[in-house]
């Protein structure tokens, strides 16, 4: 643990600003500098950011007391604290399945917010996948292959994807930063898994879907009766060299979602062994899986507790309640009658790993036994508080 944690103090809680071991950050840099907003109870949440990369090797915010705390004063039993993160950008696990995650308003119209994994395409080619499951942040959150020409977010594009409720949709805008049109069936039109296309051949690109990748339809531009309907084929002039890759939109602002992809096939020169990655349109949080861990000081001696649900706890999307028996500590021979400090952290000092991220902390607390949600803390004037 951090001896001499820092002297950047927000709310009571050390970081790691001017110790190069500690690449951990509280609060906002503006003020309220407390996030307002994201809360679990309350009006306001301790924002925590973590990088341990550029030679952190852990990031970590301390609680030192002015003085010794008796913790187990009034029978108190459990540390609890509350929290949530973002999940991962993007990863390939197992090989060949990939997992995008992504907020965003939407990709429609002038301007579009959505996360890409792409390549490049030089002249005519294709692109094909399988979308395995797109979580339902909104009956409008999309997942699938895209076409593009640039990755400004108001470039010209064609898009063939799959909606939760089970909408097989092509979308398309042919003019820079102007209307988008669609081709798309009603709910239910396709089951997840489902699979899409799109095929570009020289100033038309084609959408089609399939329900078991071996039986293709080109999407049917008859469904959508709207004034948005398009046509498919669909004229979308681009230079010869652009992007071609799989996207997914939350539909919400202001929410992540995740959608699962299989099965990625490409055709014509494509250039790349790697997908690259990107968020279009807005900054899109996106957590790096590092392990979270507790550790409590107490009479000199120090305990550290990781949470169960390692590396990935830091990739929750809803608040996590972790429930923490105050006995793990006073078994390691911690002294619950003089806690010195308590600190948050995320990586290892032992085994360190490359990963940024930010997380939310919210109602830390001491608790009597077995707890509910809706239990007093112990002791009113407990020295561990919400930041």
């Amino acid at each position: 643990m951090t001896t001499n944690p820092t002297v950047y103090l927000i709310h009571g809680w050390m970081v790691g600003w001017g110790v190069s071991e500690n690449g951990s950050q509280v609060g906002y840099s503006t003020p309220p500098f407390t996030e307002q907003t994201i809360v679990n109870g309350g009006l306001q949440s301790m924002p925590f950011f973590y990088d341990n990369t550029s030679g952190a090797a852990y990031s970590e915010a301390v609680r030192l007391f002015d003085a010794p705390q008796d913790w187990i004063r009034d029978g108190a039993e459990t540390l609890r604290l509350f929290f949530k993160g973002f999940p991962i950008a993007f990863t390939e696990n197992p090989p060949g399945t990939y997992t995008i995650s992504a907020s965003g308003a939407d990709v429609w119209d002038e301007s579009d917010e959505f996360r890409y994994a792409y390549k490049m395409l030089s002249g005519d080619g294709s692109i094909t996948a399988r979308v395995v499951n797109v979580e339902n942040t909104n009956e409008w959150a999309k997942a699938g292959v895209m076409i593009r020409e640039t990755l400004d977010p108001f470039s010209v594009h064609g898009f063939m994807f799959i909606t939760p409720d089970g909408r097989r949709c092509f979308q398309n805008c042919s003019t820079t930063a102007w209307e988008s049109y669609s081709a798309h069936s009603e709910p239910n039109g396709i089951s997840l898994p489902g699979w899409v296309r799109l095929v570009r051949q020289g100033i038309f690109i084609t959408a089609y879907y399939s329900e078991d990748g071996v039986n293709w339809i080109q999407q049917p531009d008859n469904e959508n009766t709207g004034f948005d309907a398009s046509t498919n084929p669909r004229i979308i002039v681009m230079r010869s060299d652009i992007y071609i890759g799989f996207a997914h939109t939350s539909h919400y602002a202001g929410a992540s979602g995740i959608s699962v992809f299989s099965d990625v096939t490409t055709t014509g020169t494509v250039t790349g062994d790697d997908w690259e990655v990107k968020a279009i349109g807005v900054e899109m949080p996106a957590n790096g899986t590092q392990p979270l861990y507790v550790a409590v000081e107490g009479g000199g001696t120090v305990k550290v507790v990781e949470h169960p649900d390692n590396p990935n706890a830091v990739l929750a999307t809803d608040w996590q309640q972790w429930d923490i028996p105050l006995s793990v500590f006073s078994d390691a021979n911690v002294d619950l009658n003089a806690v010195e400090k308590m600190t948050i952290g995320v990586g290892s000092q032992t085994d360190p790993q490359d990963g940024e991220g930010r997380l939310y902390f919210d109602n830390i607390r001491l608790y009597r036994p077995t707890p509910s949600e809706t239990d007093e803390p112990s002791d009113p004037n407990a020295p561990l508080h919400s930041p």
